[in-house]
């Protein structure tokens, strides 16, 4: 039941759903470590955390704060549990508006 939630919030194209697809994932991963498609999204959502991230600091050497930000905040949502972005995002001043 958990997977067919993140397969419907998964097809609806909005930022605000990812961090919720996340979180059901991992759910999802409690409740079966070994389901492939779950894996696979998951493994896909970091690879896309990790662009994103890549992109934010590229953009901020660049001085296109704004940009960066765009970007990092992007990362946060197809990671919420990785540390590193949020430390960016929130300690760095140049990512401060």
């Amino acid at each position: 039941m958990k997977l067919l939630l993140l397969i419907l919030r998964r097809s609806v194209p909005s930022t605000l759903q990812i961090a919720l697809c996340y979180f059901d994932l991992k759910d999802a991963l409690v409740l079966d470590p070994d389901h492939a498609e779950a894996r696979q999204i998951m493994s896909e959502f970091r690879q896309e955390a990790d662009r994103c991230h890549t992109s934010a600091v590229q953009l901020a050497l660049q001085k296109r704060h704004r940009d960066a930000l765009h970007k990092i905040s992007m990362a946060i949502e197809y990671d919420p549990t990785h540390a590193e972005f949020h430390n960016i995002r929130y300690g760095d001043e140049k990512f401060h508006y």
